[in-house]
């Protein structure tokens, strides 16, 4: 903390693939049907307007958590990130992995700043295997008896975040997937886009010019042959004709 250069990392689409926090949010409604029908049916039609997507997450969270002890959401937590973080998940985005590893040998402080809440970012983060790294996130609080959005940490949120919470220093680099985080890119020395989609490279470059992009590998198959290869790797590893391998649990609403 205090004066010293930061190398800053979101972590959604930067360090993960997916929405860490829609998708652990949805798997807790999925497990209320009940509650996440009639939410969902209030809350959807609410994301249309910007002034009522708070509200409509807010619908969602304590419909999600409403009786849950601080306790049992961090078990739920672990859970999650266990299921969905393995090394074999897929998510795990290695060529920004490495350049945190990277910046860590070299003696930079890194700090991960993400939309997603804050305590779950934490857990994945461990998960991953980062450590020495500080991790900021959206806050949530107690009200009426379930989980409410406090500081979502979004879009320039970010960078006061980072400032309240003692980082002053000046931003050596930043990592990102995202135009919504462009005060962090234009506050930083170094820019950096992680597999940026279309309309975000678009954006992120029309505002700050060109910068470097960690792009996705590409895939050896196309996606009919990596059907096939699937189709043919479950038949072979099937015992009998009679039966059938489980298949794991699959996750899930929020971002940045």
């Amino acid at each position: 903390m205090g004066d010293r250069e930061v190398v800053i990392f979101d972590l959604d689409g930067t360090l993960v693939r997916g929405d860490s926090f829609s998708r652990f949010l949805t798997e807790l409604l999925v497990s209320r049907p009940v509650r996440g029908f009639l939410s969902s049916l209030v809350a959807g039609p609410m994301l249309v307007f910007p002034r009522l997507r708070r509200p409509a997450v807010n619908l969602w969270l304590w419909c999600a958590t409403v009786g849950m002890s601080d306790a049992h959401y961090e078990q739920l937590v672990e859970s999650y990130v266990d299921r969905h973080y393995r090394p074999q998940s897929g998510r795990r985005i290695e060529s920004a992995l490495d350049r945190v590893r990277e910046h860590r040998a070299a003696g930079h402080e890194v700090v991960v700043v993400t939309g997603s809440e804050e305590r779950l970012a934490r857990r994945i983060c461990r998960r991953l295997g980062l450590t020495g790294v500080e991790v900021l996130g959206s806050t949530l609080v107690r009200r009426r008896g379930a989980l409410a959005l406090s500081v979502h940490c979004y879009g320039p949120v970010k960078l006061a975040r980072l400032r309240a919470q003692g980082f002053l220093g000046p931003i050596a680099c930043a990592y990102t997937d995202s135009s919504a985080d462009l005060p962090l890119l234009l506050a930083a020395t170094d820019r950096v886009l992680v597999e940026p989609g279309a309309w975000n490279r678009r954006r992120v470059h029309a505002r700050i010019g060109a910068c470097p992009v960690l792009e996705k590998p590409a895939d050896p198959a196309p996606r009919g042959h990596r059907a096939w290869i699937r189709f043919a790797m479950t038949i072979s590893r099937r015992p009998s004709a009679r039966t059938s391998p489980n298949s794991p649990v699959a996750s899930n609403p929020l971002r940045r």
